[in-house]
């Protein structure tokens, strides 16, 4: 099978070439090496709690900070600034046992009293966290090295939770000081910022960094640049591993999987692209206007036209064999009925004002996007977005619909993707129906069929209200030199965005 088709199969493993494959192949990882890599967009600031677009953060953010625990390439929750940790009988009572030979970059001491002030912070009214961490009533510090966390309900995703970018801890400097975050990390992470611009950033391994059981690359060098950038640069030599973003890029997976100098990588992931309608406003406060909009959409065809078919079509948030998923859920498209529910309801030519992100594969999806709802009877008038801007336009309620990624997807429980619908993006809020179906689901079992069966109904709802809009489920494609290692073994690999930090470079011959 050949990786293009083994990708758009959402292969768990990694699909053709691996870090197995190529000349390198067994040799040990070289740790004065540099890893050079293209990504595709710019960081947009190094505080972590406030990261406009997590799933863009994540790239850069995770070299600089740890987390009081991390999500590891099997998805399994592990340690990191915490070793070890507790929850009582009545599962709202989680006590953290945490490092002590912790030292922040800027020379600040860790303990439990930084940790707590940085949750505080993290699950503060400001946080893009906030959301997910609701159920916490204290963080308090039992003793030096020890963090007790009190929650409301019993809290299956709280772990899931603190693994996220945006539960970084940061270093008490950095808190005393928030706005030099904006261009200075303070954290404790694998490596430390040597230089950042638009087009570049540098990092360096911190050779003092706790963790001895992991050997880092000795320097990683990001570089953003577009897909036909990073080709070139990868076939010359300039990077060692790029992510393909569209359609025309990812194409290519059969030429690099067939290139013993080369691997191709592909993970599952549970992120979706999305389309996100404004039900605050006309035309799409009308709920009936809204199914219209998703009859229109037609998914296949989205994922062939912006992403070669390595995108899943999809219209419900979590992915086949995932808890949350209902089978015969999916949405057909129907033009016929798209152009009758408009005429029906007076719409027939109502205005859309369409966000397009300015960067690929969300630019190609708005224009299909645009086009669908144009063939339905919309009216689709269309602006790009520089892509760090969009969430922050979008939350103004400047325009009534956005085609974008829809990346909450830290872990596989189905609350990491479904309290969504109660999100800041979510212009329309949830319904007091969809509130309740996430409250009666938020503290059940994890991994129990009663917590599965309760996600079905929130994904039933939303399927019924139509404000947040899946279409398809891409691959996580990656195209990197055969000496690359660490690609497969990927943290927070169902993420769609790439996590670097453990890769490393094999010792050449």
């Amino acid at each position: 099978m050949g990786a293009l088709m083994c990708a758009a199969a959402l292969l768990l493993a990694a699909c053709g070439s691996s870090d197995t494959n190529g000349a390198a192949a067994g040799a040990e990882v070289d740790p004065s090496a540099t890893l050079e890599v293209a990504i595709g967009s710019p960081i947009g600031g190094w505080d972590p709690h406030h990261e406009g677009v997590e799933a863009v953060g994540i790239a850069y953010h995770m070299h600089v900070y740890d987390r009081l625990v991390q999500m590891e390439g099997n998805n399994e929750i592990a340690p990191m600034l915490a070793t070890e940790w507790t929850t009582d009988e009545t599962g709202t009572v989680h006590t953290f046992k945490l490092r002590e030979d912790v030292t922040f970059h800027d020379g600040s001491a860790f303990d439990a009293a930084v940790a707590k002030a940085s949750l505080d912070r993290a699950r503060g009214p400001e946080s893009s966290l906030s959301r997910y961490l609701t159920s916490i009533d204290s963080v308090d510090v039992a003793d030096k090295y020890t963090l007790t966390i009190r929650t409301s309900e019993p809290a299956p995703i709280l772990l899931q939770s603190l693994a996220r970018p945006l539960a970084s801890i940061i270093s008490p400097k950095g808190l005393a000081d928030p706005a030099s975050l904006a261009t200075t990390p303070a954290g404790s992470g694998p490596y430390t910022l040597a230089s950042a611009s638009p087009s570049e950033v540098r990092f360096t391994r911190a050779d003092d960094y706790w963790d001895k059981n992991r050997t880092f690359a000795a320097h990683q060098i990001l570089h953003v640049m577009d897909d036909d950038a990073a080709l070139n640069a990868l076939r010359s030599g300039q990077v060692q591993v790029m992510q393909p973003r569209g359609g025309s890029a990812r194409s290519q997976a059969a030429t690099f999987e067939s290139d013993s100098n080369y691997a191709v990588h592909a993970h599952e992931t549970l992120g979706m692209q999305t389309l996100y309608l404004n039900s605050k406003v006309a035309p799409f406060d009308n709920a009936e206007v809204r199914r219209a909009a998703v009859l229109a959409l037609d998914p296949a065809a989205i994922s062939e036209g912006s992403l070669a078919g390595t995108c899943t079509p999809t219209s419900q948030p979590m992915i086949k064999g995932f808890a949350g998923y209902v089978d015969g859920l999916e949405t057909k498209r129907n033009l016929d009925e798209a152009k009758n529910i408009l005429q029906r309801e007076g719409a027939s030519g109502t205005v859309v004002k369409l966000m397009q992100l300015a960067a690929e594969p969300f630019a190609t999806q708005a224009l299909m996007v645009q086009s669908q709802l144009q063939e339905a009877g919309f009216t689709v008038e269309m602006q790009s977005v520089d892509r760090l801007q969009s969430r922050g336009s979008w939350r103004r309620g400047d325009y009534s619909a956005m085609a974008t990624a829809w990346t909450p997807a830290f872990g596989t429980d189905p609350a990491m993707m479904m309290e969504e619908y109660r999100g800041v993006d979510n212009l329309g809020g949830a319904s007091p129906e969809m509130i309740g179906l996430l409250d009666k689901a938020r503290p059940l079992p994890a991994g129990s069929k009663e917590r599965d069966q309760a996600y079905q109904e929130v994904a039933r709802l939303a399927a019924r209200e139509n404000q947040v809009i899946p279409y398809c489920s891409p691959a996580h494609l990656m195209f990197a030199n055969a000496s690359v290692a660490g690609l497969d073994d990927m943290p927070y690999a169902v993420n769609t965005v790439p996590v670097y930090v453990h890769a490393q470079v094999r010792e050449q011959g």
